[in-house]
């Protein structure tokens, strides 16, 4: 028995020291950033970024006015909070954009701070979703076992509790950051672990272009992306992919989730606070192509003229900003198109009244 006893307190004392220097190590390698902005979670302790929106949304529970942009990864590239930014509104920016995101998995992350919102204080919460066709797949077409990345991150570390359609956290905001030191060590582990793993997959994907004839970096390696311009061929398998993530053989983007985005608008609307709905370029040969876009135009104006009788509810349309050559894939923009993006969002959020002007 004193055996047992002497190795479990062992194994307590390299528990606690293993922790202690990755809780260390973690502080040293990474630090903890001033904004929420996912496109940048690769240089943050954070190894994906629901993990950045989920264990770094402490630094919005206060009273500042703050813009919170949510949207797939068009969105996250797309809308920069540094480019927002401007010395005429008294404003704080943030993308809390999650790669591939459906409006259901923004609705998810929307959720998760107005049912903070009174007991952390927050208040002024501006949220801005950047949507395009993309953003209205179906869940049964775009997640296994009706489960969103997001849904799956709160699965870690065992700090949410609650079923596939609703997660709670299992620590109160006034705990959150003893909770947040608590897990640091580990969120250090999966990053380092992550980053290791990495690595093969890169070298997988190599001997695949090298076996499909695309050679050992791809064809468009030493492209840059300002200079990119798709092939037929590339857009025919384009489409093919966009046509294929759908699922759907009538050509449209179905009700679904405009129903559930129109439920959100609603439930932000009531908790007091405001929503913008951008709705963001698509390159134009896809536009004319895809059955799903035409199908979501229709829907889209339906919106818009359903958020004109609603107060705190605002529509920007950027679609016109749709030339082919502004695109170096099937959806993104070019790095040099970005800054036309913003300037254009800020021009219209500039005229909202509820946007505060700097003394």
């Amino acid at each position: 028995m004193k055996l047992i006893v002497k190795q479990l307190s062992y194994l307590l004392i390299s528990f606690v020291f293993f922790t202690a220097m990755f809780g260390v190590s973690s502080k040293v390698f990474f630090s903890y950033p001033s904004r929420i902005d996912t496109n940048n979670v690769s240089q943050t302790l954070f190894n994906s970024e629901s993990q950045l929106v989920m264990f770094h949304r402490n630094i919005l529970w206060d009273k500042e006015q703050k813009m919170l942009i949510y949207g797939s990864s068009i969105a996250r590239k797309g809308l920069r909070p540094e480019l927002l930014e401007s010395e005429k509104i008294k404003c704080e920016f943030h993308n809390l954009s999650l790669s591939a995101s459906n409006i259901t998995q923004m609705n998810q992350e929307v959720r998760m701070l107005l049912n903070e919102k009174e007991v952390s204080g927050m208040d002024g919460l501006i949220f801005l979703f950047g949507i395009t066709f993309q953003s209205f797949v179906e869940n049964k077409y775009r997640w296994k076992k009706d489960l969103t990345m997001f849904d799956l991150s709160k699965k870690q570390f065992f700090l949410f509790e609650g079923d596939a359609n609703e997660f709670y956290p299992r620590l109160k905001p006034d705990n959150f950051i003893l909770q947040k030191e608590m897990i640091t060590p580990f969120l250090f582990i999966d990053k380092v672990c992550s980053l290791i793993a990495l690595y093969p997959v890169k070298i997988r994907s190599r001997l695949v272009k090298v076996v499909s004839g695309g050679g050992w970096l791809g064809d468009n390696f030493f492209v840059k992306l300002n200079d990119r311009v798709m092939t037929q061929a590339q857009k025919d398998k384009a489409f093919l992919f966009w046509e294929n993530y759908f699922k759907r053989d009538d050509g449209t983007v179905g009700e679904e989730q405009f129903e559930e985005l129109k439920g959100m608008i609603k439930e932000i609307i009531e908790r007091g606070c405001k929503i913008e709905i951008v709705n963001l370029p698509v390159p134009h040969w896809l536009s004319e192509r895809m059955g799903q876009y035409k199908d979501y135009e229709v829907k889209i104006n339906q919106l818009k003229n359903w958020l004109f009788g609603l107060e705190n509810a605002g529509f920007i349309d950027l679609k016109d900003m749709n030339d082919d050559i502004d695109f170096y894939d099937s959806s993104h923009p070019k790095p040099d198109v970005i800054l036309k993006w913003n300037n254009r969002l800020l021009q219209e959020l500039k005229t909202r009244d509820y946007i505060k002007s700097q003394n």
